[in-house]
């Protein structure tokens, strides 16, 4: 599929240019950089912002989530550097962003343990990474499509096993809280 797609693509002449092929190359690359940049930055600055608001100690598993953030920024970064990485760097920055945000996505629900109201900003959190992919990377519409529901799933799931597990109080701002003014039961 994605052939018949790219051959579909190449119809166009700026897509045969091999010029034009060189610089979304480029961009992508440049795009993989900025990707694992913006995760150590969000990951530094989550941790900081924690330590500033809250008095507690967090979850063992909110610092490892954490540090998982931190370890994909920095193995996006560390691969962007190889020669690989240059033709298949759209996939590398999905697959990158779809881990980090995952990360966000737990770390955000063991902290709304000792901070009430946290989980309140996890969509928003995990937006950002999308939104990073999206400014960042050549993607196609399908990709980023893809990527959201990826990441929309994820934060259902998660946030199920997290209350199942009880790891999190069910604040009624997790998934299924959305939608409980349309129907009884979601």
């Amino acid at each position: 599929m994605v052939h018949r797609v790219w051959d579909e693509l190449r119809q166009y002449e700026c897509a045969r240019n091999p010029g034009f092929y060189a610089e979304i190359s480029r961009l992508a690359h440049l795009g993989l950089q900025v990707v694992g940049a913006v995760a150590l930055a969000f990951a530094v600055i989550m941790i900081l912002v924690t330590a500033v608001v809250s008095n507690e100690r967090l979850p063992t598993g909110a610092y490892w989530a954490m540090g998982g953030v931190m370890a994909a920024g920095l193995a996006i970064i560390a691969v962007s550097k190889t020669g690989w990485a240059r033709p298949r760097a759209s996939a590398i920055g999905l697959g990158g962003t779809f881990v980090i945000a995952t990360f966000q996505i737990w770390f955000s629900l063991l902290r709304s343990a000792v901070i009430p109201g946290a989980d309140r900003y996890i969509v928003t959190q995990a937006a950002v990474f999308l939104l990073v992919a999206l400014v960042s990377l050549p993607l196609h519409p399908m990709q980023i499509l893809g990527l959201g529901v990826s990441i929309t799933g994820t934060y259902a799931l998660s946030a199920y096993y997290a209350v199942k597990w009880a790891r999190v109080a069910d604040s009624g701002a997790l998934p299924w809280g959305y939608c409980s003014s349309f129907s009884s039961r979601c």
